[in-house]
């Protein structure tokens, strides 16, 4: 009965982990512009290339590059920031 009871759990510690995550991601992207977050997340977290990303945005290949390469140093910083803290 208890591990069926602890079997049920495991979903929702699955799904609170998974809100946690979420919420993390939402922090760790706050600081970025709208455009470089748009990049960063179309590239990194999407998967679409810079040709892809540009079509989405309206923008050419070469200015998603630039702002997600921007977005990318602003969590590099930040994420150094709070491990150096």
């Amino acid at each position: 009965m208890a591990l069926r009871r602890a079997a049920r759990l495991l979903p929702l510690d699955d799904e609170l982990a998974a809100v946690e995550s979420r919420e993390a991601v939402v922090r760790a992207l706050a600081p970025l512009t709208p455009r470089q977050r748009a990049a960063v997340v179309l590239m990194d977290v999407l998967g679409q290339t810079s040709e892809e990303a540009g079509r989405s945005l309206g923008i050419s290949a070469s200015t998603v590059r630039v702002l997600a390469a921007r977005g990318r140093a602003v969590l590099k910083e930040k994420m150094g920031d709070r491990h150096d803290a």
